[in-house]
């Protein structure tokens, strides 16, 4: 063991303290502070205290201390001086900050004519809320009439709140329903789909039900279910949208115009339970006046439409949030790294605030080839260019950096929602921003990776369970890079074929030794702004737990802490 580490590990077990040439000595326990924090907690972080004492034994003593007050505003420290002993109490407040690492340094000076001051590190660690499986509904309802044609499959979007997330799924309680598809993968900032379909030959009319169970095994909560119903009856009305989508909060009086089918003249319309005036305009369309009494805080209004029976019934409830206006941004990092100044042209950004958006999640649609600049009311604007947006709500939104917007300048950013735009925010693009996916949602740690056996073909999961080889193919993704390839990739557009050319500016270690790149490019399925790397592992690569993963695209490098299993 090192001397340096013999001292450290002395200090940690009995503190440290300072002396003047003239034998004045204090101790101080301890000698360093942590604290660390989600960023969706609600409390904040226990306080620490420091204790500083005199030193007995010694030719004079410290009476009294002075710590410095602290840089930093998340950081507070009571009392900033006093006579020995005394306790010293440090707090943290991490509201607002956004996910990443910070640290500060407490000065403690004594008193005396010839003062030695003591540092005291203080680290504050913000981390985002561990992944987790979010379903765009938490049921599913089939409606089918006798005689009509076969009841369509519905579709389910399936989401992470943070890393690449594996799936399977099953049905229990029926024999009605199949699963096309029971199990997948979710890739950060996309959805998975799970369609359901049901089969309702020989059921006679009544109510059947079932419950879709979800597995999760690497998520937060490991299984959630999504309760199905099958209703044997005759035509039902059908909210599939509304104009506007959403309203201000302390409007009065506003007209709605309803989109769905099966509205008749008899239609009628409630809104909380209570009935509204109707107008319907044709089988798919109506307008309903809600009363400025439904406007007054902040929620969702229940929308529902009735048809009368034989035959009729209540649609599925639509809910029309009511909000408040003016979008604010509190921060906007990279979406691999969570970094703040790490953005490019090209980049997938994540802005953390509220007012963004609608209140429930909105994702893009992925059945069309290129992803919009607007979404559920939400756009976003560098220096006034439109950016596509990848999925949108009150708190978060996920967004690309326009490639027409040149690097080195420093351009302004706003997020608009409903025609209101919040006040910009300023940043210096670079020529690139290399970051890798993780599985972590916090920008570090294992890398959202596949492995391929380059003999047998077989893709899995690179994970603490499946661990990579040397000699195998790694297949990672990240975002950055920037306009460093031959060709300006076309904003929005989902990639269908490889890139005919490698980029190469692209390079990558792994387990500190260069891996042949066997492709850069954008990936087949997913949006440009996301590369695809497939890098041969080296044979001279470190194995472990924790084998670091860098990319470099031109003079950009990736952030530091990307690792993945390696045998």
């Amino acid at each position: 063991m090192s001397r340096i580490s013999i001292l450290l590990l002395f200090f940690s077990q009995f503190g440290l303290w300072s002396q003047t040439p003239s034998g004045i000595g204090f101790k101080v326990t301890p000698v360093s502070l942590s604290f660390t924090q989600l960023t969706n907690a609600t409390t904040l972080p226990a306080a620490q205290s420091i204790a500083i004492a005199t030193i007995t034994g010694v030719t004079s003593v410290v009476n009294s201390v002075t710590v410095s007050p602290p840089v930093s505003q998340w950081l507070t420290v009571t009392p900033p001086s006093g006579r020995l002993p005394v306790s010293i109490k440090v707090a943290v407040n991490p509201t607002t900050l956004p996910v990443g690492i910070y640290t500060e340094t407490l000065v403690v000076t004594p008193d005396g004519a010839n003062p030695v001051p003591f540092s005291i590190p203080v680290t504050l660690q913000v981390l985002s809320p561990p992944s987790d499986l979010t379903i765009a509904a938490a049921s599913l309802s089939f409606t089918y009439k006798l005689g009509d044609p076969a009841s369509a499959s519905q579709q389910i979007n399936l989401g992470t709140t943070g890393g690449l997330l594996s799936w399977s799924a099953s049905v229990t309680g029926a024999s009605w329903l199949s699963l096309p598809v029971s199990s997948g993968v979710i890739f950060p900032g996309f959805t998975a789909s799970l369609s359901a379909s049901v089969v309702t030959a020989d059921l006679a009319p009544g109510s059947y039900k079932a419950t879709i169970q979800i597995s999760t095994p690497d998520a937060l909560t490991k299984q959630k279910s999504i309760a199905v119903t099958l209703v044997i009856q005759p035509g039902l009305p059908v909210i599939i949208s509304t104009f506007p989508a959403q309203i201000s909060v302390g409007s009065g009086d506003v007209n709605v115009t309803i989109n769905g089918i099966r509205f008749y003249k008899d239609t009628v319309f409630r809104a909380n339970g209570a009935a509204v005036k109707g107008n319907v305009l044709g089988i798919t369309a109506a307008t309903i006046l809600l009363p400025a009494a439904l406007f007054t805080a902040p929620g969702n209004i229940s929308i529902v439409s009735s048809n009368p029976n034989p035959g009729g019934g209540d649609s599925t409830v639509w809910q029309l949030p009511a909000s408040t206006n003016g979008p604010v941004i509190a921060a906007m990092t990279n979406a691999a790294s969570y970094s703040p100044s790490s953005i490019s042209p090209g980049t997938v950004v994540t802005f953390f605030g509220r007012g963004l958006g609608p209140v429930t999640l909105t994702e893009f649609d992925n059945t069309q080839p290129i992803i919009q600049n607007s979404l559920a009311g939400t756009r976003v604007f560098f220096q006034n260019t439109a950016a596509t947006i990848l999925y949108t709500s009150a708190t978060q939104v996920s967004a690309i950096v326009p490639y027409g917007i040149p690097p080195g300048a420093t351009i302004a950013v706003v997020v608009e929602y409903n025609s209101v735009a919040s006040p910009p925010i300023l940043i210096q693009l670079a020529t690139t921003a290399p970051a890798i996916f993780s599985t972590s949602g916090i920008g570090t740690g294992q890398v959202a990776a596949f492995i391929v056996d380059a003999t047998t073909g077989k893709m899995f999961l690179n994970n603490d369970k499946n661990f990579g080889a040397k000699g195998q193919i790694l297949i990672f993704y990240a975002t950055g890079e920037g306009l460093s390839g031959s060709i300006i990739p076309i904003d929005g557009q989902i990639a269908t074929t490889p890139a005919a050319i490698i980029n190469p500016a692209v390079s990558v270690d792994i387990g500190g030794a260069p891996a042949e790149i066997l492709y850069a490019g954008p990936s087949p399925g997913l949006v440009n702004g996301i590369l695809q790397i497939n890098a041969k592992i080296p044979g001279s690569a470190t194995s472990g737990k924790a084998a670091p993963v860098v990319l470099r695209i031109g003079s950009g490098t990736s952030q530091v802490g990307i690792t993945m299993n390696l045998k």
